[in-house]
């Protein structure tokens, strides 16, 4: 049976309001604090992805065994600048990641 897990898309802006990435938080409980504490490292080895499709942003962690897919709706626009800014050729890409109260994570670019 999949666990159902509440997570938080949110989008990481600049100072003059400008998209610079994304990530998602949890909602305090164990297993979307597992979930996106462990996203970024999974990411790295090639057990994690994040896939574009329409709309949607597709968060794929192979290695959790919470919920493989979270999936979220957003405008075409920000889907475009999103696909550019998270592309796996990206070199300017920071992560980062917490595992406080509700664990979260960011991938945005370098400033």
């Amino acid at each position: 049976m999949e666990t159902i897990l509440n997570l938080n898309f949110n989008l990481k802006r600049n100072d003059a309001g400008e998209i610079i990435g994304a990530g998602l938080s949890g909602d305090g409980s164990t297993e979307s604090n597992i979930y996106c504490t462990s996203f970024v490292r999974a990411l790295m080895q090639g057990q994690a992805d994040i896939r574009f499709h329409g709309n949607r942003i597709i968060f794929e962690h192979k290695g959790c065994d919470y919920a493989g897919e979270s999936i979220f709706e957003r405008p075409t626009e920000e889907i475009e600048i999103l696909k550019r800014i998270l592309s796996s050729s990206n070199k300017n890409l920071k992560a980062e990641a917490s595992s406080a109260w509700c664990g979260s994570f960011n991938l945005y670019l370098k400033q």
